[in-house]
């Protein structure tokens, strides 16, 4: 249901005091559009509901003065009908017919008021006052509702709108963080010739190990993400020692154990078991056989147990992550 014209605007409805006075006798149209006119109104005359409906699709207006038994169609249809398809229109009855019983229904209809003939001038002019502000404040609540409504969805877009642009910066702050860690992590790698492959084994490691341990998604995700810094404490060990080739003298495997502690006080990493310079990597039966020899002393016993029920999805992530071999060099003759 539209509340306003198209020609109209909400000022010009607020605003607008032409009635239409609609009676099958001229005399009672006539007097009624004399008494409104000497009171500032502007009046139209209708003679019956045919001739009204062609006034009102011609212009709008503020009210409607109805006469109830008017030949053809009734003035209450005429009314019911106003009332749906020109809701800006207030609706008083003028009738001959004094009944409590015709009278209800047409206020239960929407009428405004309901005048008997014959009638006096402050009667009528009473009425049509307290129509046209009824009417007028039911138009700004109206407008003020409808505004609120606009108000509300234009925020709860913006709203929206932020939140969509927080979810996007999340997301690519996430990413820029996690892009962050892996390169620093594989700048720390590559001090003993570690490879990216490395990394993405180890945080893939994690997660499974977390992911069947039973953590929640986002623990198991931050594990992911912050597994790759597992020896960030590499970047504190000298050189000579890291890149040794070879067994570590006692002395050496002293300096080499303390990268540990350098990434923990950095960001509290952990350590791993892959092919180093210092070592070559183990099969993975030994690596199997160390692991449950030392149960419960480097090793916690209930994610080593996790570890070994998960052997072949391990197994599946060390092949996808592989390390590549290294390219050879062709030298121009």
């Amino acid at each position: 249901m539209t509340l306003l014209l198209d020609r109209s605007t909400p000022h010009d409805l607020l605003e607008l005091k032409r009635i239409l006075i609609i009676d099958d006798e001229e005399p009672i149209r006539r007097l009624l559009g004399y008494m409104l006119q000497s009171h500032g109104y502007e009046t139209v005359l209708a003679s019956d509901a045919r001739e009204a409906r062609t006034r009102l699709e011609v212009q709008p207006f503020a009210l409607m003065l109805c006469d109830v038994n008017m030949p053809g169609e009734s003035g209450m249809d005429l009314v019911r009908d106003i009332l749906s398809q020109h809701p800006h229109t207030a609706v008083i009855m003028v009738t001959g017919l004094d009944s409590s019983v015709l009278a209800n229904a047409a206020l239960d209809m929407g009428a405004f008021g309901y005048i008997v003939k014959p009638f006096e001038s402050n009667e009528v002019m009473i009425d049509v006052a307290n129509a046209l502000r009824r009417r007028r404040l039911e138009i700004e609540n109206r407008l003020h509702r409808e505004n609120l409504e606009d108000v509300v969805k234009t925020r709860t877009m913006a709203l929206q709108q932020a939140l969509e642009w927080l979810e996007r910066s999340e997301k690519e702050l996430r990413l820029s963080r996690e892009e962050t860690i892996q390169r620093l992590a594989i700048a720390a790698e590559y001090r003993d010739s570690a490879t990216a492959q490395h990394i993405h084994r180890m945080s893939h490691y994690c997660e499974l190990l977390a992911r069947k341990y039973g953590l929640s998604s986002e623990r198991c995700d931050l594990i992911r993400t912050a597994s790759p810094m597992h020896d960030i404490g590499k970047i504190g060990t000298p050189d000579h020692v890291l890149l040794k080739p070879g067994k570590f003298t006692p002395e050496e495997f002293n300096v080499i154990s303390q990268h540990a502690e350098i990434g923990y006080r950095i960001l509290s990493g952990s350590d791993a078991a892959t092919e180093r310079v210092y070592k070559p990597a183990f099969p993975l039966d030994h690596a199997v056989e160390l692991m449950t020899k030392h149960r419960g002393e480097h090793f916690d016993p209930e994610l080593l147990d996790v570890f070994f029920a998960s052997i072949n999805d391990i197994k599946l992530i060390h092949d996808q992550y592989a390390d590549q071999p290294p390219r050879k060099m062709i030298r121009e003759s």
